[in-house]
């Protein structure tokens, strides 16, 4: 299958552009994160938008892709969009990301501590909010962000919100 993520990558100065969409998925207090093995953080289950497709679409192809489980998109809220700026292993980026919420259906809540299935490298894993202060999570204030049911535009500046 031919990739056609919307990013960008300007290799002299190492700086990368990611479109991407990210979904909340809770079950009373309890929230789904993924970690790579390589990784020292705990982030939403989500990727990157492709071109011609909407993040709902998107959002949905994803999680049906890293978990097996489908919902329909009448199931998601858009919760918040972050302009994400950071740097990770030198490499600085420039990052849009549209975070949905969505409750997790009884197929999902069944599962815990299980690999990714389009990336054999990758866990899936149910945290309680209350266990969340002992993880690491990226970004950074997504552990605030988590029960706060308004939409937010918010514009992140290496882990610092920008007020304008």
């Amino acid at each position: 299958m031919e990739k056609n993520d919307i990013n960008y990558y300007n290799e002299n100065k190492k700086i990368k552009f990611n479109f991407r969409v990210s979904a909340i998925i809770k079950h009373k207090d309890n929230y789904l994160f993924q970690k790579n093995d390589d990784s020292s953080f705990w982030s939403l289950v989500g990727g990157r938008v492709s071109i011609g497709e909407d993040t709902l679409t998107a959002l949905q192809r994803e999680i049906f892709e890293e978990t097996g489980v489908k919902f329909s998109i009448s199931d998601f809220k858009l919760l918040r969009v972050i302009e994400n700026f950071f740097t990770l292993d030198n490499i600085k980026y420039h990052e849009i990301l549209f975070i949905y919420v969505i409750n997790a259906n009884k197929e999902l809540i069944n599962k815990n501590d299980f690999k990714t299935l389009d990336k054999d490298t990758q866990m899936n894993h149910w945290f309680n909010i209350n266990d969340l202060e002992y993880v690491t999570v990226e970004p950074v204030i997504l552990k605030d962000l988590l029960d706060r049911e308004l939409f937010e535009h918010l514009i992140l500046k290496d882990d610092e919100i920008q007020n304008y």
